[in-house]
């Protein structure tokens, strides 16, 4: 499909809301930069309604606190402050740079920077690693992704590796986003998770349940899961799916249990993610009853 060019009719159109300009434009007002950042930029690119907006400015979390009347300090020892605005919450973070991954999840230095440039080069992934200031209708793309959203790609900013070695919830998020837009993984992207499974292993099981869920939410949850598998992600958290790999069933079965259990997965009710689970594990312990 053709992208949009950026353009104030664009975006009017799009309807980047009230609540989030007015908080832009109070930054600016005030002499600091103001974009939007992440997943909405993203959704908004391709059409899809945005919900959940993200700010990034050069004002350092203390002046944030002191500038909107009502704030909430989230995560405000890695620059984040929630600005409550018209009922909707905006998280607002000051550019960063990030380094040292002990944990595999989150950063044990940050660096506060002064250029959106320096903010994106920290994200994932090059379709998140897009900004746009409402205020001068500048859009910022410096890792080509609006191209990757055109191509229908999921490929990191910089190294997969290293993307992938900073965070290990990424390669998940990778199977998750491939999952929801209906995008391959970058071949060298895919490459690189194998070898990051380790850290992978580091997450909570927490984190990695709501990236599921929203695979389970999917149009066709059967496309994240089979990169689950590919990449060696499934052992981590779900082994027991793979029981049924390549174990072939009776003649009334054209798939193996494996296949059998992601297609009915497919084909149940998208609307709860519980019954798309339970058709998913309803056959799982089919390989330990089987007799021959």
């Amino acid at each position: 499909f053709d992208l949009p060019r950026p353009s104030p009719y664009f975006f009017t159109v799009m309807k980047i809301p009230a609540y989030v300009t007015k908080i832009t434009s109070l930054l600016r007002r005030e002499g600091y930069q103001a974009w939007v950042v992440g997943g909405s930029i993203r959704d908004l690119l391709i059409g899809k309604q945005a919900s959940d907006f993200d700010v990034a400015t050069d004002a350092r979390p203390e002046r944030v606190l002191k500038l909107f009347r009502r704030t909430i300090p989230t995560g405000i020892k890695h620059g984040t402050v929630t600005v409550l605005m018209n009922g909707h919450s905006v998280e607002v973070t000051t550019f960063r740079v990030e380094s040292d991954y002990s944990d595999a999840r989150r950063p044990d230095r940050v660096s506060y920077a002064s250029s959106i440039y320096d903010d994106l080069s920290r994200r994932d992934f090059t379709i998140n690693g897009i900004a746009y200031d409402p205020s001068t209708d500048t859009l910022v793309d410096p890792y080509g992704g609006r191209e990757d959203l055109q191509r229908g790609i999921i490929r990191t900013i910089g190294d997969p590796a290293e993307r992938f070695s900073e965070d290990g919830l990424r390669p998940f998020r990778a199977c998750r986003f491939a999952a929801q837009l209906q995008f391959t993984i970058e071949d060298r992207t895919f490459r690189a998770i194998p070898g990051c499974l380790s850290h992978a292993g580091q997450v909570s099981a927490e984190r990695i349940r709501d990236e599921f869920i929203k695979i389970l939410q999917s149009p066709q949850p059967s496309t994240g899961i089979e990169l689950l598998r590919k990449s060696g992600l499934i052992t981590t958290f779900l082994p027991e799916l793979l029981s049924g790999y390549g174990i072939r069933q009776n003649k009334y079965h054209r798939y193996d249990i494996y296949y059998h259990n992601l297609y009915a997965c497919d084909a149940a009710d998208p609307s709860d993610y519980r019954v798309r689970l339970a058709a998913l594990l309803h056959d799982v312990g089919k390989y330990e009853a089987k007799r021959e």
